[in-house]
């Protein structure tokens, strides 16, 4: 039997009591952890570093996401791939038939640059997807290089693409008898193990002034995002900031006609305005949708509508500049709800100003964010 088809060799890194072995780590949701990578240990670390698990642990996977924690388990997920010699040929031909099913060059060439950042990552940047012994990979590993190349803050879509092509490699392996049926069920569920809720986030009226501060440069970007940002904190949803037309925005009275189930006119605040006004300025009287997706340089792209995924790294990517967590477009139109209700605004108010049918929803909204906190 091939290496990696089923069995696992034990590492030889010496145990550490102040970290749990991974081999403990719930892996599955349909079959428990296989005996063959229960003796996998990591690297040494100090014993405060890293908390031990709860003896009661929840379904699917749990790592500690304790400060160096991350670094400790890729160097292990790296040591346990390449501990052994890869037959090169044979990992290029797994890779290769699976991308040579793909009919569109330009596919082609996407779901191979997914497999390699996916190799990058396990493999600590030491080789492509092509020489990734991908029959050796475990539950385990895959649940820790998913969490780090979505740490890296790329876009949703990108994710679901690189373990997208990742089970179409794992099922190649399984066809050549490499992987057994239970290693194959354990890997498709490890790529498709859904994130654990976050919890809901209210900005700080200083957050808000530090997020909306790294809009602040003449540049065509800053503009842009500027305007989103100003948009979301106007209690807008994000399907409603997409869906703006050019013609919604009335400069003289700087008002803003919201389409949609819940139409309405808001007017947004002056320092929100003053962002739209400055964007409306630069972008032109081009007809179209009021927020365009930019080429790289910020040239306008042609006049279309910019996707959830490009607003949702638009406010990614402005979180970071300001020092702040990672934040969803939710959360920001979360905070101007709440903020509505502190400067003592009615609920009926409230609820009408974001869309809301009426009062009964926002408090539903409260109730959602609650559960999250509870569930995050």
């Amino acid at each position: 039997m091939p290496a990696g088809s089923g069995t696992q060799a034990k590492g030889n890194l010496p145990l550490n009591p102040g970290l749990p072995p991974l081999g403990t780590l719930h892996c599955s949701v349909r079959s428990p952890v296989p005996e063959s990578y229960r003796s996998l240990t990591v690297a040494p670390i100090h014993r405060a570093t890293i908390p031990r698990l709860s003896p009661v642990a929840p379904v699917g996977l749990a790592i500690p996401r304790a400060r160096g924690a991350d670094t400790y388990y890729l160097e292990t997920v790296a040591t346990e791939l390449l501990s052994h010699p890869v037959d090169g040929a044979l990992a290029a031909s797994i890779v290769s038939s699976h991308l040579d099913s793909i009919a569109s060059p330009r596919d082609r060439r996407t779901l191979a640059n997914a497999l390699d950042l996916f190799a990058n990552v396990a493999s600590g940047g030491k080789c492509a997807a092509a020489a990734l012994p991908w029959w050796r990979l475990q539950p385990f590993m895959v649940v820790v290089v998913r969490r780090e190349i979505a740490d890296q803050s790329c876009a949703p879509s990108t994710l679901r693409r690189v373990l997208s092509s990742c089970r179409e490699v794992f099922r190649r392996c399984h066809q050549r008898g490499l992987i057994n049926d239970a290693t194959l069920r354990d890997l498709v569920d490890a790529s498709r193990h859904p994130e654990p809720p976050r919890a809901a986030t209210v900005l700080s009226a200083d957050q808000c002034a530090a997020l909306l501060a790294t809009c602040a440069g003449p540049d065509m970007v800053d503009l842009r995002d500027g305007a989103v940002l100003a948009l979301l904190l106007a209690k807008l949803k994000p399907a409603e900031v997409i869906a703006l037309n050019l013609q919604d925005w009335d400069g003289s009275r700087r008002t803003l006609r919201v389409q949609g189930s819940r139409a309405r006119t808001i007017t947004p605040s002056g320092h929100h305005a003053d962002f739209l006004y400055a964007w409306v300025a630069r972008r032109g009287p081009l007809p179209g949708p009021l927020i365009l997706p930019l080429l790289r340089g910020g040239r306008p792209a042609k006049p279309r509508r910019m996707s959830q995924d490009t607003l949702r790294s638009i406010v990614h990517t402005r979180c970071l500049r300001a020092g702040l967590p990672r934040l969803s477009p939710r959360d920001l139109r979360r905070t101007a709800l709440a903020r509505a209700v502190a400067d003592g605004w009615s609920p009926t108010e409230v609820a009408a100003s974001a869309g809301l049918y009426d009062a009964k929803g926002l408090r539903a909204h409260r109730r959602h964010d609650r559960d999250r906190k509870t569930q995050g």
